[in-house]
């Protein structure tokens, strides 16, 4: 009986998982590595936004560009660093950069530089760049490879299971412990 006091509880604890999953509106998008015009870099990480729409602004981001023999560009509102926006566009999907709109990632003392303009204000360009003396740029397109009927698709939802998924699962382990509890205990 104590067993099925915990296989209770474990139902609980799952179907308490599943609601807070639901109350949950942050979404993190994995950003898109556009190596095809990047200079060889590789750029991973991800943006976070509080919800869906038009004009977002990111809540949270780390990005890190890597190349081999090369200096690591690392950005993440964690170390104070910032972005300055404008018409971001998140759905449920993709974050984008549209016509007319810019994504700009700092570091906190401006040293280093991550940009996405879109037509903004007739500059459409995306680059990443040390901003001190000697400057370097790092790569400078002056289109992006993902473009969509919204615009740059920089960014795509990350695969996470739907809780009644992983809710599913705690309970059909539950279930597989408890029938492996009442055959043992039948010898």
């Amino acid at each position: 009986m104590p067993l099925l006091k915990h296989v209770f509880s474990l139902i609980l604890a799952a179907s308490t998982l599943v609601m807070s999953a639901h109350t949950e509106a942050a979404i993190i998008y994995d950003i898109t590595n556009a190596t095809s015009v990047q200079n060889g870099y590789s750029l991973s990480g991800f943006i976070e936004v509080s919800g869906t729409g038009n004009n977002v602004t990111p809540s949270s981001f780390n990005l890190t560009a890597t190349k081999a023999d090369n200096p690591t560009l690392t950005f993440s509102s964690a170390l104070g660093d910032f972005s300055g926006t404008d018409n971001l566009i998140a759905t449920d999907s993709a974050f984008y950069v549209p016509a007319a709109g810019t994504l700009q990632i700092f570091k906190a003392n401006f040293s280093q530089s991550l940009n996405w303009q879109n037509n903004y204000f007739g500059n459409t360009f995306y680059s990443a760049a040390l901003n001190v003396a000697p400057a370097t740029v790092f790569w400078d397109s002056g289109s992006y490879p993902t473009t969509e009927v919204n615009g740059w698709r920089i960014g795509s939802i990350q695969a996470v299971p739907e809780p009644s998924a992983c809710a599913m699962a705690l309970a059909g382990l539950a279930c597989g412990g408890y029938s492996l509890f009442r055959r043992r205990s039948a010898r």
